[in-house]
C-alpha cells in the first residue's frame, strides 16, 4: 500500500531534480538555433538559459515560493508544447528520423513527469513547505 504522507514529505526533494531535465530542451534549442541564426546567437541564449534554469534549481531546492510558481508555469507551457510536438510528429506523415524519435521520446517522458509535478506542487501541503 502506498503511503501518501511519506511521497508528500518526500515530493520537495525530487522537484529540483526534475527542473534539471529542461537542459536537454535548452541543448535542442541551441541546435535548432545553430542553423536559424548561426553559432554565436545559439551559445549566447544557451549559456543564458542555462544560467536562468540553474537559478531556477537553486530557488527550488532552497523552497522558494516564487521558484515553485515559475515552475508550475514552465511545466505548464512545456506540457502544451510537448503534447502538441508529438502529436504533430505522429500525425504529419513524414519519416522521423533518429532525432526527431529521440526528441519525441524525450518529451513524451518529460510530459509524463511534468503531469504529476504540476499536481504536486500545486497541493496545499507542499505548497506550506515554501516560503
Amino acid at each position: 500500500m502506498i503511503n501518501l504522507h511519506y511521497f508528500r514529505e518526500r515530493a520537495g526533494r525530487i522537484i529540483p531534480y526534475i527542473a534539471t531535465l529542461y537542459y536537454v530542451e535548452i541543448i535542442y534549442l541551441m541546435f535548432v538555433l545553430n542553423f536559424l541564426i548561426g553559432k554565436i546567437p545559439a551559445v549566447i541564449s544557451g549559456v543564458a538559459l542555462a544560467f536562468l534554469l540553474s537559478l531556477q534549481s537553486v530557488a527550488l531546492f532552497n523552497r522558494n515560493n516564487t521558484g515553485r510558481k515559475i515552475q508550475l508555469f514552465l511545466m505548464d507551457i512545456h506540457f502544451a508544447y510537448s503534447i502538441a510536438f508529438i502529436f504533430s510528429r505522429f500525425f504529419s506523415g513524414f519519416a522521423l528520423s533518429g532525432g526527431d524519435i529521440a526528441v519525441t521520446l524525450f518529451r513524451g517522458g518529460a510530459a509524463l513527469m511534468e503531469l504529476p509535478m504540476i499536481i504536486i506542487l500545486t497541493d496545499e501541503f507542499i505548497i506550506s513547505r515554501y516560503r
